[in-house]
């Protein structure tokens, strides 16, 4: 769209705040006005998302330019940050234990993604789909979130690490010979080096 969003530094101790711009009318406003740490701002279309300290923890928020209507999305007691926005869905890592699990929001609703013990991090969203890179105990592999269900892409004996989805093609870092990491793609069901 026409939107870009920054998180600006204020003097210590009293933190960052969201800022936003846009193109189009030339409005440029300041989205946080508190003594937090606000951080992370992502921007698809006329929204912004970033994760910011409410008092006891990092939540994810969103900001609506079409409407100026500045939403909470998160209210618990962990840490949610990293948040990713496509089409008014938003994904994230969180915290409700030592490992990390990525969380959708969509509709009003929010839905945990990730379903193992280990840490799930790096969220990438497209068109209601969501990317990530999990530990499955030994090392690291790509995860689809189709819309209806997770999906393990990866199965192999190297890290595979920073993923990312567009179009439905979805992209990441492997290390196949654990010196350099070599690109990968996949369309969810088929992947080439």
């Amino acid at each position: 769209g026409n939107l870009i969003a920054w998180q600006k530094a204020k003097a210590w101790p009293f933190g960052w705040e969201i800022m936003v711009y846009d193109f189009e009318s030339g409005y440029r406003n300041q989205l946080t006005t508190n003594f937090y740490y606000d951080m992370g701002a992502k921007v698809h279309n006329n929204q912004v998302t970033w994760y910011g300290w409410d008092g006891h923890d990092f939540e994810i928020y969103l900001y609506d330019h079409t409407t100026h209507q500045l939403s909470q999305i998160t209210s618990n007691h962990f840490d949610d940050v990293s948040p990713v926005i496509w089409n008014g869905e938003i994904a994230w890592e969180a915290y409700p234990a030592v490992e990390a699990d990525i969380y959708l929001w969509k509709d009003g609703n929010i839905r945990k993604l990730s379903a193992n013990i280990d840490d799930d991090l790096n969220p990438r969203i497209w068109n209601g789909q969501v990317v990530w890179q999990g530990f499955d105990g030994d090392d690291f592999k790509i995860y689809l979130f189709n819309g209806e269900r997770t999906i393990k892409l990866t199965s192999n004996t190297y890290d595979d690490v920073d993923p990312d989805i567009h179009d439905g093609v979805i992209t990441w870092m492997g290390y196949y010979d654990n010196w350099d990491s070599e690109i990968f793609v996949s369309n969810g069901s088929e992947t080439k080096q």
